[in-house]
């Protein structure tokens, strides 16, 4: 959900400032990309997954 929260911020800003589809596409990747890099959250109780956790494997 946090990630879907980011995007949709992300497309609401940059839909302003994007002549076309490629530039928002890119600003929205940007911002998913700093997402999943920043480090978990002490106050929120959630944590921030990087790619390879996205989808474990059933071991």
């Amino acid at each position: 959900m946090e990630t879907a929260a980011v995007v949709l911020g992300a497309f609401r800003e940059a839909a302003h400032d994007e002549p076309g589809l490629v530039g928002l596409g890119e600003r929205l990747e940007r911002s998913v990309a700093r997402e999943l890099e920043m480090p978990p959250c002490c106050c929120s109780g959630t944590t921030v997954m990087g790619k390879e956790n996205l989808f474990p494997s059933d071991e």
